[in-house]
């Protein structure tokens, strides 16, 4: 994976994430976007972290169509860009945050974990499939991305719930002979 324009990557995130029809009759924003969520709060915040020299975060905001520079402590973004290279050695791209705004959630519901982990899933495959549509590579870390949520200091309003790799597609190089895999009589 290589790195992509900011302008794809930011694009493809106000695709995944942008209203497409709101709530009018509630105090709490809600709103229906192409990703399904409980309650139709979308409570996942996206956060994008631009790697470089002096890496820097953003939060995008959905209901403005903009990006906001957050302030952050540049050793824990580097933490976090360490953790996604040690998972995925060798790949470019710009690291996306799932950030669950857990007393949003809580405002309505009880055992609000439950929900983010579920609207981050479906957020997840959201992301996949619009990366697909605009032809940019999209690759789960497992992380959770602890160490963002540090760094910019707001752990106690929003919940790690994953990372991901957003970047362009490159060719995969060639690491030598294949293996062959014995099963029964037959080679695969």
């Amino acid at each position: 994976m290589g790195q992509a324009s900011f302008r794809d990557v930011v694009n493809a995130i106000a695709f995944a994430t942008a209203p497409r029809q709101i709530g009018s009759s509630s105090p709490i924003q809600m709103s229906r976007r192409l990703s399904p969520s409980a309650g139709a709060l979308h409570a996942i915040e996206m956060l994008l972290i631009r790697p470089a020299q002096r890496p820097q975060v953003f939060r995008y905001d959905p209901w403005k169509h903009e990006l906001q520079r957050l302030a952050a402590s540049p050793d824990g973004l580097r933490r976090m860009l360490e953790i996604v290279a040690e998972i995925l050695p060798g790949a470019r791209g710009d690291v996306l945050i799932f950030a669950g705004d857990i007393l949003k959630i809580e405002a309505v519901y009880d055992h609000p974990e439950s929900l983010l982990w579920r609207d981050s899933g479906a957020l997840l495959q959201t992301i996949y499939l619009v990366g697909t549509a605009l032809n940019l590579a999209v690759c789960a870390t497992g992380a959770l991305g602890g160490a963002a949520i540090e760094a910019i200091g707001v752990g106690d309003q929003l919940m790690a719930c994953g990372v991901l790799l957003l970047g362009s597609h490159t060719q995969f190089k060639d690491t030598g002979p294949s293996r062959r895999v014995e099963s029964g009589s037959q080679r695969i």
